[in-house]
């Protein structure tokens, strides 16, 4: 495992590891107050890995920049939503380690610090891998859905790209760059076997097909 250090480039380092479960059965909210503030300009990359069929939408940060302390986020699957979870940062602030390398730019961010985990990029799936399974109504809601199938059970994902709200979507028919109104959408594991990730549109319409070619990261703590 190597670890490339340079002034342009800082490593992510992994702030805290943990684990999650809903506060309540009723929307299946999670808080997440983080073990100490986060001190970076943009919010942390948090990493999901959920268990069994559980899933997440609705990610935001609470504070602001050089003073995050918590994200949430409405999980899915009901008692089988907990999950593991890990933070990656850039430009932390330094670890209490007396001993070690540590590496700034010429701005005194903090680009490398040997007391800190790394996130180590495992996967980068390329948007051609979702597979397109077919679009269904429920009630007044049509439904899109598209999978990425046998991901790595021990990975985590980046959430968010994919947690946080309205994304950016190119239309088949209208060659639209931005969602109609009412868009949502929910990245989940399919079923307890975590065989597969599946991200479901909603809409009340049936006035749009979205073509999903969005890259999927994945990474592990390491240190």
């Amino acid at each position: 495992n190597n670890v490339t250090i340079d002034d342009a480039n800082g490593v992510m380092h992994v702030t805290e590891i943990g684990s999650y479960t809903p506060s309540n059965n009723v929307n299946m909210s999670v808080y997440i107050t983080f073990q100490r503030p986060v001190t970076s300009e943009a919010p942390p990359m948090v990493f999901l890995r959920p268990g069994d069929a559980g899933g997440c939408y609705n990610l935001g940060f609470v504070g602001g920049p050089g003073n995050w302390t918590a994200c949430r986020f409405a999980a899915m699957g009901g008692n089988r939503s907990t999950g593991s979870y890990f933070l990656g940062v850039l430009a932390p602030s330094a670890s209490g380690e007396q001993w070690g390398l540590r590496v700034w730019d010429g701005n005194h961010r903090l680009m490398y610090d040997s007391g800190l985990m790394y996130t180590q990029l495992t996967a980068r799936l390329p948007g051609r891998t979702w597979s397109y399974l077919g679009k269904t109504r429920q009630g007044s809601s049509f439904f899109w859905t598209y999978a990425i199938h046998n991901p790595n059970k021990d990975w985590h994902f980046l959430a968010n790209p994919w947690c946080a709200g309205m994304r950016e979507v190119r239309s088949r028919s209208a060659k639209a760059n931005v969602a109609p109104s009412g868009f949502t959408y929910i990245l989940r594991h399919n079923n307890n076997a975590r065989d597969r990730f599946q991200i479901q549109f909603q809409q009340l319409d049936d006035n749009w097909n979205p073509n999903f070619t969005e890259d999927f990261l994945m990474a592990i703590p390491r240190g």
